[in-house]
């Protein structure tokens, strides 16, 4: 592939989603707001949300893994891992 192409490719998604997110959350000091709302929340809903964060990121991890899986499996590749 040409040096452009890879280029643009990841270009195209820092464009699409990291300018209006620097722009949602850090421009005129909006960050501070978030930060000020955030301490006034109690120790139940700080848990509460690091329960839903850890959960998403483990369903994430397991769906990127289920669906390695369904790959291989559908183009009937054997792979051989030491422990099996």
């Amino acid at each position: 592939m040409n040096t452009f192409v890879i280029l643009v490719i990841f270009a195209i998604p820092v464009g699409i989603c990291y300018i209006p997110a620097y722009k949602a959350v850090f421009s005129n000091d909006k960050y501070l707001q978030y930060f000020k709302l955030f301490e006034k929340e109690d120790e139940h809903w700080h848990k509460k949300w690091k329960r839903i964060t850890t959960a998403f990121i483990l369903g994430a991890i397991a769906s990127i893994i289920f669906g390695v899986y369904l790959c291989f499996t559908i183009l009937d590749v054997k792979v051989r891992f030491p422990w099996m």
